[in-house]
């Protein structure tokens, strides 16, 4: 239903054309493959491969095109790195068509656009640190490390020939130390901490 309603607001705009609609990550690196693309718009909560994850495959891959955060996460859960490196545009998704479209012809023309209701938290906020404190094991990095690459608990069981059952002890050791409860704030906050 979020898809209908994500084409219905972009069909009112002549000056846009649709190319693909995508139900999860997989689905969306397989039509950039496929179909000329200038400007992805990605919801941070994705099945498969999320948001962040996707973007940093496509500036990587694909670098030529744009990206755009279409998402109900305020970035304060997330903290702005994703945005300022992987994308260019962040739109909530209780805003309006047209705020979804100068996203969409800021990014386009390579400029940034932050949502209104976000200019005073973007690009600049500040954001906790964490300690050196933190102790995680080694297998708990390593399975942070697969995560970021965007596997799921089974292929990391499989990975690591350990069960999922383990895995998912495992996933919920981390999110209990790092202080988060989703995989889209997990991605951000790791990025400061040495996993080596």
């Amino acid at each position: 239903m979020f898809l209908d309603g994500v084409r219905n607001a972009l069909s009112a705009f002549e000056d846009i054309e649709l190319v693909a609609l995508c139900t999860d990550g997989d689905a969306v690196l397989d039509s950039v493959k496929k179909v000329p693309v200038d400007v992805a718009v990605l919801d941070i909560n994705m099945p498969l491969q999320n948001g962040i994850a996707l973007a940093k495959i496509i500036r990587n891959e694909y670098s030529h095109i744009k990206v755009v955060f279409l998402t109900m996460y305020h970035p304060s859960t997330l903290g702005n790195e994703g945005i300022n490196n992987f994308a260019l545009g962040y739109v909530l998704k209780n805003s309006g068509s047209q705020v979804l479209y100068a996203a969409i012809q800021s990014a386009f023309k390579g400029q940034r656009y932050t949502d209104p209701k976000l200019k005073d938290v973007l690009p600049n906020e500040k954001h906790e640190v964490f300690p050196d404190a933190i102790k995680l094991s080694q297998r708990e990095k390593e399975i942070i490390k697969l995560i970021i690459e965007g596997k799921g608990s089974k292929e990391i069981a499989d990975l690591l020939f350990l069960s999922e059952l383990t895995i998912s002890t495992h996933r919920k050791n981390i999110n209990r130390k790092l202080g988060v409860s989703n995989l889209a704030t997990l991605m951000i906050r790791v990025r400061g901490l040495d996993l080596d």
